[in-house]
């Protein structure tokens, strides 16, 4: 009889101590949490500019410099980023050679062949890819290509400690975008390196539409990661341009792989609707907040990547606002065609003064073909944007040095028609079907248009430049060509009418945004909530920095708390096990503290210094047992893909802004 009621009484003890350890593990740090199985994958993807690329030569028929190597080598080296021959001039010229892109021909079999004009489409065997005799890759799946974008880091960093000023070091942190994400995920969740947290880094200068062979590696990544990982979904987060890139990945996929493969997709200061700098970086050039890197210099360089143009401002949303200012008359986003135009035109005046007349041709026109790099028709085909009036050069006239600026300023013709499919995709499709976290910033001063007339007197403040060319509602109708133009008052000031006014640097007009881009582009997923509910939380911050914005405290604790609220709901679906039950006690405390207020804070402390005994006891006396009962999640469910999305009252809501600037409160759930 004693026997049977001491049996009864361990029973019921240690049902009570098991309760009460449930109740007390929610409590935990997350420092404290364990690796275990139920967590979702994470696989980052950066932004523009933001992860390594490699490249090697294969033998290079002409080189801009005797200093420059052309033979072909087996050793890969860092084409980007690599420090030192940005900052040594000598040398410049031959990274800007191998880093820039051409139109040519495939050469082999099997390689990816995305059309992107109508010419394009009937001409496969051309596309715009690294130059003739550079091979390039993408070091893909590791984080260490997007926890360091430079390869020399050691080098930068002693630059950066002993000769930089100070006010140069901050720029400087976007070389490391992910590193505190990745480090933070390690030390507190138990992620590990290139198992359960990935990289999908890609050939930044290429645009999404056009990069057939990361889709498919992206693919690749997403689906060997789940298997690895248990059949868990993976999570993906996108920083800035990496936002596009996996929202048109996304837009490939048929809704059932989604359904399976994806948990989440976090988006990052994603520029959804383009930003003002990248006209900037077109038509004057854009250092990357780099020291002693010429703007002019990257020019040449950058007007023949496609990304550039993708992330010119959208029509859709920009509408009729003024985005930039001559001396001869104002642009808006339908007006793209004219001023990359006289952008071209100054590039051709340029290279005939420099030159002579055979750099000066007629203007270019919309047929397809390829050029080389003087210029000069090969094959006897048109160039894209050119009008088909140059003659074939002979043998020796092939070896004169190229034109650069001539040949870069061609290649922005053809790389508008680009933008103008990847937006008419993004005005179309909307939200990806898939949770979404959003993330932007707003706050800081941030450039909405630019003018290049240099005229005397202040720039337009940014309520003045807001309040002249609002956004309408809806997308407006394209101006016909027989609207009045807005002309610049250039009598009012030192207005020039120099044929080179884009190779001096604009006056600009700021508004609001994280620095970067415009809150009115990286705000567009408020849109999607307004549509898609529940399925989509909006987080906005202040006073964080575009590049900033992925190593911000705020915005990872924001990514790390979402990642523990979705593995919940999923761990909840899918009848998780004790292991992933005890792994995942601080979202259930958060969960459970939001959802029902058990708990009170103050009585934190004093739980937790109970927890390392009975964590201890229960190793070593239990197994392992299903827990899906303590849960009974009575939210109203959507179903989205077949599972389960966090509802706006389970998110636990981030501080109110106050003086300091601290992050607004989440929008949506």
């Amino acid at each position: 009889m004693s026997g049977a009621v001491s049996g009864r009484g361990l029973a019921s003890l240690t049902v009570s101590l098991g309760a009460l350890g449930a109740l007390v593990c929610l409590m935990l740090p997350a420092e404290w949490v364990l690796p275990g199985k139920g967590r979702s994958p994470v696989i980052l993807v950066p932004g523009l500019g933001g992860s390594q690329v490699e490249g090697r030569l294969t033998g290079k028929a002409r080189v801009p410099s005797l200093l420059c190597h052309r033979g072909a080598s087996a050793q890969w080296f860092a084409l980007w980023l690599n420090m030192e021959p940005l900052l040594t001039p000598w040398r410049f010229n031959c990274w800007a050679d191998n880093v820039r892109l051409e139109w040519r021909a495939l050469e082999e079999e099997g390689q990816g062949r995305v059309a992107v004009t109508p010419e394009a489409k009937e001409q496969q065997d051309w596309e715009w890819r690294a130059p003739a005799g550079v091979e390039v890759r993408v070091p893909f799946g590791s984080t260490k290509s997007v926890e360091r974008v430079d390869a020399n880091a050691h080098k930068l960093d002693w630059l950066v400690k002993h000769s930089l000023p100070a006010d140069l070091e901050e720029p400087l942190h976007w070389l490391s975008p992910f590193r505190t994400l990745v480090q933070r995920l390690v030390d507190e969740l138990g992620y590990a390196r290139d198992q359960n947290i990935l990289a999908a880094p890609y050939d930044f200068r290429i645009s999404p539409g056009s990069n057939s062979e990361w889709q498919q590696r992206m693919k690749g990544l997403i689906e060997s990661t789940y298997e690895a990982q248990g059949g868990k979904p993976v999570t993906l987060v996108c920083h800035s341009l990496g936002g596009l890139y996996t929202w048109h990945f996304l837009h490939q996929q048929r809704n059932n792989w989604i359904a399976k493969y994806i948990l989440r997709v976090v988006f990052v200061a994603v520029p959804f609707a383009g930003t003002p700098r990248a006209l900037s970086m077109v038509l004057s050039g854009d250092d990357f907040d780099l020291p002693m890197v010429l703007p002019l210099a990257m020019r040449r360089v950058q007007r023949t990547f496609q990304s550039p143009f993708v992330l010119l401002p959208s029509k859709h949303v920009w509408g009729n606002t003024t985005l930039v200012s001559t001396p001869q008359r104002n642009y808006t986003a339908f007006e793209y065609e004219a001023l990359i135009e006289e952008a071209y035109q100054q590039a051709m005046d340029t290279a005939s003064s420099q030159t002579g007349p055979r750099a000066s041709a007629s203007p270019p026109d919309e047929a397809g073909g390829a050029w080389d790099e003087n210029g000069v028709l090969v094959d006897g085909g048109n160039a894209p944007g050119d009008s088909g009036q140059h003659v074939a050069q002979d043998d020796a006239t092939d070896e004169a040095p190229p034109n650069p600026e001539v040949y870069a300023a061609r290649a922005m013709r053809y790389h508008l028609q680009t933008l103008e499919n990847f937006t008419a995709d993004l005005q179309a499709k909307g939200a990806p079907r898939v949770p979404v976290l959003c993330m932007y910033s707003h706050g800081l001063d941030t450039p909405v248009r630019l003018e290049y007339s240099h005229a005397s007197g202040s720039v337009n403040s940014a309520a003045d430049a807001n309040s002249v060319t609002p956004t309408p509602a809806h997308p407006p109708t394209p101006p016909d060509s027989s609207r009045e133009t807005v002309q610049t008052n250039a009598a009012a000031g030192t207005g020039t009418t120099s044929n080179r006014i884009f190779d001096l640097p604009p006056k600009v007009v700021m508004g609001d945004g994280d620095g970067t881009a415009s809150v009115k582009s990286t705000s567009l997923c408020e849109e999607w909530h307004r549509r898609l509910g529940s399925r989509l939380r909006v987080i906005p911050f202040r006073n964080v920095s575009h590049f900033n914005m992925i190593r911000e405290k705020a915005v990872t604790d924001a990514i790390i708390e979402q990642l523990q609220l979705d593995m919940m709901a999923h761990c909840s679906d899918q009848h998780c096990s004790m292991e992933d039950f005890w792994s995942h006690e601080q979202w259930m405390w958060l969960y459970l503290r939001q959802r029902w207020g058990w708990v009170p804070q103050h009585q934190l402390a004093r739980l937790q210094r109970v927890l390392s005994s009975f964590w201890t006891w229960w190793q070593s006396g239990e197994e392992a047992a299903d827990t899906a009962p303590l849960l009974v999640d009575d939210r109203d469910q959507e179903e989205d893909g077949g599972r389960l999305s966090p509802s706006a009252d389970d998110v636990p809501s981030p501080p109110q802004d106050d003086a300091e600037g601290n992050p607004a409160a989440p929008r949506g759930g």
